[in-house]
């Protein structure tokens, strides 16, 4: 029967019999109730869904969680019963507003802290506080808000109008809901701290920030620490967060110090140090908050070397990105410092260079090469060994010119040992070695030519350069053409052979005595009776001595003859190059000779170094091994 007349109820649609049911319920046993409700809910008419949120706490559980899940439709129902000064009604929405979640009916729970109900203010403040909660940014990034823009707005809305009515209710969850929507603006709570000081919601928030037991405290402590009311209470609530290790929402929340006023706000505070994390928490710090160290770093009121030295230790933190934001810090610091700050920057910038992470290494490296760093040669040799393959090229690319350069600058003056050592080194890091040098062949100055025909010769290098050393021992100038025929005896390929050979017949003494010499080294045969000719009658000294002396090395019978002929030549110069000839080869055979020139040769400068090789021949007849090996040739 009962069930017949709940079947012909849902066919009228008359709003008396919505209200029948609904006053039906204080009085419904528990099966009765279920089943009012529900019809209640499937009809949906507000005049018996308002009976259904009046008489809520009356509910079940389970039927509870059924008219939350339908708050949408019940929008009048509970705007409503919200504004009943009589029974459940008002605690009843805020208890299903508080499990529904539904920011847009946030308006209604701050209404009731009006209310002279005490019991419910509190628990008003306390759905405010949690939906404050939920709508606030996290200090992690990576979480989202459970709330979307447009519904936190409703919440900051409905928090500010609470906050203005601090006076009457007197609740500090609500002051703590407005502090965790911040850097969301709460105009209401802005308004009383910039222009009543004396009003209590102002003394109560200072309290609360002060105090730093809650983290929306201490995230309002940098978003507020610009007021003049609240500054005092900002410092010592940041100190107490730092020293109980509850810095954190202030740390990943240093975005806010991109603000001017904060950052001034910030700077001015003594005592820095006691704001940051004691040195043992900063390995334990998550990401999130130990991103926001370089930019507290920077906004603190160190001094330029305290701020240095402060950045440079957060090289030891495990998060890559925390790393790489402290190095951010000290790149702008190292611009911005002074000239006693900037060498130290660049020195812990240096050391960042060593990061695990390849990017903060690169990125450390790249800034010192722009900036010339003064220790930039020792780092790029120390970062040869980088285990970062990026940061071994980039080195071996930039160590290069630099060794280049200064190779070049220095070879006149280094030692030939160490020439060689520097050049060698040299040429295995450096790629663009031999084009940098080839480059320095083109050029029109006479004195750089000559240096890298210079540096082909001392490094034996003639073979990467035989084409242009060809071309330039055809030069009209006899200087440079001495020199590339003499850097061509490092070079054996056909062209060079056939180069040499053409400048045994050039009309310059220095280029045929270097050409005698470079073919030595190539030891080709094809032009030995040339130098048989040369030994004989070349018209200058040295490339005829030259000439006798690779015959020497030849063995063959006309060297010694050509060498007689030649201490017996009329001419001094040749005199003197035969000579010269006898001392390097040390023929002991010629003594003779040479005795008889110090003696009786017309030329008084002929005679003197006659005197000095026999001198020099005594001394080699006096150690017996010179002596067993002369007399063996």
């Amino acid at each position: 029967m009962i069930d017949q007349l709940y079947e012909h109820l849902e066919t009228i649609r008359d709003v008396s019999v919505d209200r029948a049911l609904a006053a039906a319920l204080p009085t419904a046993d528990a099966a009765a109730l279920t089943r009012i409700a529900r019809l209640l809910l499937t009809r949906g008419e507000p005049a018996g869904t308002i009976g259904l949120v009046l008489h809520f706490h009356r509910l079940p559980r389970a039927l509870q969680q059924e008219v939350v899940a339908h708050v949408p439709a019940l929008y009048r129902p509970l705007r409503e019963a919200a504004g009943r000064t009589r029974g459940e009604g008002p605690a009843n929405v805020v208890e299903i507003v508080h499990r529904a979640a539904d920011a847009h009916l946030t308006y209604l729970v701050a209404d009731q802290l009006r209310h002279n109900d005490e019991p419910l203010r509190r628990r008003a403040s306390a759905c405010l506080l949690e939906l404050a909660y939920r709508a606030a940014t996290s200090d992690d990034p990576d979480v989202l808000p459970s709330f979307d823009a447009t519904a936190a707005g409703y919440i900051a809305s409905a928090l500010d109008e609470a906050v203005r009515a601090y006076a009457r209710h007197k609740q500090e969850p609500v002051l703590l809901a407005a502090m965790a929507m911040l850097p969301r603006p709460v105009p209401g709570l802005a308004t009383l701290l910039e222009r009543d000081r004396r009003h209590p919601a102002v003394r109560a928030a200072a309290k609360l920030i002060e105090r730093a037991e809650h983290w929306p405290a201490v995230r309002a402590a940098v978003a507020l620490i610009h007021l003049d009311p609240l500054r005092p209470a900002c410092c010592t609530g940041l100190r107490r967060a730092a020293a109980a290790g509850q810095a954190g929402s202030a740390l990943a929340h240093h975005h806010l110090l991109c603000i001017g006023a904060v950052a001034h706000a910030v700077a001015r505070i003594d005592r820095p140090q006691s704001l940051l994390p004691r040195p043992e928490q900063l390995p334990h710090l998550p990401p999130h908050e130990a991103r926001g160290l370089g930019a507290w770093l920077s906004s603190l009121g160190f001094e330029p070397g305290e701020r240095i030295a402060q950045l440079a230790g957060l090289a030891t933190l495990p998060d890559a990105a925390a790393r790489l934001f402290a190095l951010r810090r000290l790149m702008q610091l190292a611009d911005d410092a002074g000239a006693a700050s900037v060498a130290a920057a660049h020195d812990a910038i240096a050391d960042a260079c060593d990061d695990a992470a390849l990017p903060t290494a690169r990125l450390a490296l790249r800034y010192l090469i722009a900036r010339r760093y003064a220790g930039l040669s020792r780092l790029l040799a120390r970062l040869l060994n980088s285990p970062h393959p990026t940061l071994r090229r980039i080195a071996a690319d930039q160590l290069a010119p630099l060794g280049f350069a200064r190779l070049w600058e220095l070879w006149p003056k280094l030692e030939a040992s160490r020439r060689l050592a520097a050049a060698q080194a040299l040429i295995k890091i450096d790629p663009n070695f031999h084009r940098q040098l080839a480059e320095k062949l083109r050029v029109d100055d006479r004195r750089a030519r000559l240096r890298a025909l210079s540096m082909i010769h001392g490094l034996n290098q003639g073979p990467f350069f035989e084409a242009a050393l060809v071309e330039l021992a055809a030069s009209d100038d006899e200087v440079v053409a001495s020199a590339a025929v003499r850097a061509l005896g490092s070079a054996e390929g056909p062209a060079a052979v056939e180069s040499l050979e053409a400048a045994l017949e050039h009309p310059d003494a220095r280029v045929r005595a270097n050409a005698v010499e470079a073919l030595s080294q190539v030891r080709s045969t094809r032009h030995v009776q040339k130098l048989v000719h040369m030994a004989q009658a070349d018209d200058a000294g040295r490339p005829r001595a030259n000439a006798i002396d690779a015959l020497m090395q030849m063995r063959t019978s006309d060297a010694i003859q050509g060498l007689a002929r030649m201490l017996a030549d009329p001419r001094a110069t040749h005199r003197a190059s035969a000579l010269w000839l006898v001392q390097h080869a040390q023929m002991l055979t010629l003594a003779r000779y040479v005795a008889e020139m110090s003696l009786n040769d017309p030329d008084a400068d002929i005679r003197g170094r006659a005197k000095r090789v026999i001198g020099d021949m005594i001394e080699q007849l006096n150690q017996p091994e010179a002596g067993l090996s002369s007399a063996a040739g």
